[in-house]
């Protein structure tokens, strides 16, 4: 048997059984198909994680337990990012749907002229506390952590930031997603087609998935400063930092909502506890430090990210024919919040061979579940945005580990990621820096 198989790590025979651990989930599902062609049928999984196939002797098949379950944390709607726009809106005379974060309100109440809410994506609590250290800005001016709102992802986060409403009244769950009139899924940001890269020219936010922001009905001046990706926008994060200096030396109250695509991108590439990742969050701390202490005392800046980070290992689940075969088109959404649309005939199969694979690294929730837990909010107040049928599918598949699904082949494989439940996807940071809170 054994020099049929691939990836074999180690392999023990006796009379009774067979015992081999694989190096990664890579050669998986082609060894399972070769002993299975030899007679052994699957018998499923045990509380440890061992697919165990059976003919005259048992086969245990294990995987190493270098990425075990994380501990995990559910989205908290009542200190997230909608309740940080809520209490923008809340400062500004301006109603909202959503509580706000009381913490924030008291500050708020110092009535500044000028107010900075910038968002560095991927920027999670856990790194800043691991990475940085006291005299660092971002180490010293932690508020207090948030919760991201769920899924722990920019396409979710940054309409919740602008728009100021959950994804349960936007639409906006995740990178990509099924449209229906295309017939494709397409990335929501820039409206290509997920699979073959090309432009579909469509604008999703303009025809399918439509939203206001928030920060344009404020009642006073407002800026919107985001990265060189968007017209008139900023290829290095200095520059746009200066362009608030100049924003809050304005007579006129002003509103500055802005967005950083670091460290999210370092972090993508290299992984969190990378020398790179390390030397980002330094630059880009130092552009803080040295750029906002010319802020004046009327000015206040808030800052918080869309999501952490998760060191992960990539799954190919398009190499797993037998899921792969089960569904009516491909999964969707995101690696670690995955959403599935099963052809009727396999409706009851899928969740037992989903959970026979993958039980121990994430969880299977059904359409209804997954809405009724709360993942995305209350939706008996907030309702369900009519396109969530369809980008949510039959099953969500929620990761609790430190693996990442792949569903397309890429060119790219992801050292850290985001979209879990784990604490360092799920835990945000707030960070507040004025004048007056250093003077007193």
């Amino acid at each position: 048997m054994l020099e049929l198989l691939d990836d074999v790590l180690s392999y023990f025979e006796t009379e009774e059984k067979i015992r081999m651990e694989l190096k990664s989930y890579d050669s998986l599902y082609y060894d399972i198909q070769t002993i299975k062609n030899m007679g052994y049928r699957f018998l499923g999984v045990d509380e440890n994680g061992v697919f165990r196939l059976e003919n005259k002797k048992i086969v245990e098949i294990s995987i190493p337990n270098n990425n075990p379950c994380k501990k995990t944390i559910m989205p908290d709607y009542k200190k997230s990012m909608v309740n940080i726009t809520a209490s923008i809106m809340k400062h500004y005379g301006k109603p909202s749907n959503y509580e706000s974060f009381k913490p924030l309100d008291e500050i708020l109440n110092n009535n500044y002229k000028h107010i900075l809410f910038l968002i560095l994506d991927g920027l999670g609590y856990n790194i800043i506390k691991e990475i940085m250290s006291p005299g660092d800005f971002l180490y010293d001016n932690i508020f207090t952590s948030l919760s991201a709102v769920y899924p722990s992802t920019t396409a979710c986060a940054i309409p919740v930031a602008a728009n100021a409403k959950l994804c349960l009244e936007t639409g906006w769950l995740g990178w990509q997603n099924y449209i229906r009139e295309l017939n494709k899924n397409v990335v929501l940001f820039n409206g290509n087609d997920y699979v073959t890269g090309e432009s579909l020219g469509v604008d999703i936010r303009k025809n399918y998935l439509p939203y206001e922001d928030y920060y344009k009905r404020l009642g006073v001046k407002y800026y919107d400063l985001e990265p060189s990706f968007n017209p008139n926008g900023f290829a290095d994060f200095n520059d746009l930092l200066k362009t608030f200096i100049k924003i809050q030396n304005s007579d006129e109250k002003t509103f500055t909502h802005a967005y950083w695509t670091e460290p999210d991108t370092t972090f993508h590439i290299n992984g969190v506890h990378s020398s790179a990742a390390f030397l980002k969050l330094k630059s880009l701390d130092n552009s803080l430090k040295n750029i906002l202490s010319q802020i004046g005392d009327d000015t206040l800046v808030i800052i918080t990210a869309d999501h952490g980070h998760q060191d992960v290992e990539a799954i190919k689940l398009y190499e797993f024919e037998d899921i792969m075969k089960m569904q009516k088109r491909l999964p969707s959404n995101e690696g670690r919040c995955l959403c599935f649309t099963i052809k009727d005939e396999y409706m009851e199969e899928f969740p037992i061979l989903f959970n026979k694979y993958f039980k121990n690294i994430y969880d299977l929730y059904t359409k209804d579940e997954f809405l009724s837990k709360g993942f995305l909010g209350d939706t008996k107040k907030y309702g369900v945005h009519p396109r969530l049928n369809d980008f949510l599918g039959n099953y969500i598949a929620v990761a609790k580990s430190s693996y990442y699904f792949e569903y397309v082949k890429s060119d790219i494989t992801f050292k850290a990621t985001h979209a879990g439940l784990t604490l360092d996807e799920m835990i945000t940071p707030l960070i507040i820096y004025s004048r007056k809170i250093d003077k007193k």
